[in-house]
């Protein structure tokens, strides 16, 4: 693979480390503004439907766990600092 993006996509997904995508970047922020979100009301704020993969991989990677039922999400520590890392740059 000789694509950076495409290098940074397959070491996120096979040992965690790398450059969130924006879309992710987005996530964060809503849910650290808005703790307690869940799954639906992410959905509406962003106008866009079934985000479950994309939280279940936030989920994965540690940056984001989730409580109770219906799902409600919070930012992990971990989270804050890839946001404030995202900032910078």
């Amino acid at each position: 693979m000789v694509h950076p993006g495409k290098i940074n996509k397959s070491n996120l997904i096979c040992y965690g480390k790398g450059k969130l995508e924006n879309r992710f970047i987005e996530i964060l922020n809503l849910i650290r503004n808005k703790p307690g979100l869940t799954n639906k009301e992410l959905s509406k704020v962003l106008k866009r439907v079934k985000r479950y993969a994309q939280i279940k991989f936030l989920e994965n990677l540690n940056y984001v766990r989730t409580m109770n039922y219906p799902k409600q999400l919070f930012i992990t520590d971990k989270g804050v600092e890839e946001i404030q890392g995202a900032r910078i740059q």
